[in-house]
């Protein structure tokens, strides 16, 4: 089907003027989250990250849109190649914390990823939700969920897994 969006149809004509337009890459990678065509979207982030492979926005929302379409390995890969390029990238670590736990089951990953994040930047806008999710993962290590069952692939409500405002908003 011919789109339609007129931002979407904007940014296209940008990116026919200079197809390595990492930043009309992105912007596009975005507008294709909002409408939950996460497809779509994995293709522009890849794009951009070829452009440019050492930008860190677009390699980490390629972990995401991974998830999202249920490619959890892929998205954890995805997240270490950003932390090998730079271990402080927070934003990679909220969102690979959130895929060990919801896409993977590994709580005790999840927390040691969170509790990493923490230590990098405590003063987070994100460092309250973090908090509260280690408090959380925690209290079902404790009561013996050592490795809680995996999930086929994301949540079934996007909205209530954890992921930083820039990708779901």
């Amino acid at each position: 089907q011919e789109e339609s969006d007129p931002q979407i149809l904007a940014l296209k004509n940008q990116l026919a003027a200079d197809p390595n337009d990492v930043e009309a890459l992105l912007s596009i990678g975005y507008l294709y989250v909002n409408k939950r065509d996460y497809g779509k979207a994995k293709g522009y982030y890849l794009r951009a990250s070829q452009a440019e492979p050492k930008n860190m926005e677009a390699r980490t929302h390629l972990g995401t849109v991974a998830y999202f379409l249920g490619e959890v390995d892929e998205a954890l890969h995805h997240y270490e190649q950003v932390l090998a390029l730079d271990p402080g990238y927070t934003v990679a670590l909220f969102e690979m914390g959130a895929v060990l736990r919801y896409g993977k089951g590994d709580l005790q990953g999840a927390v040691d990823t969170w509790e990493h994040f923490l230590i990098l930047d405590p003063d987070a806008e994100e460092s309250g939700q973090i908090r509260e999710l280690v408090v959380e993962t925690k209290a079902l290590i404790a009561e013996g969920a050592s490795n809680a069952p995996a999930g086929n692939g994301p949540p079934g409500d996007e909205e209530s897994a954890p992921w930083p405002e820039e990708v779901t908003s």
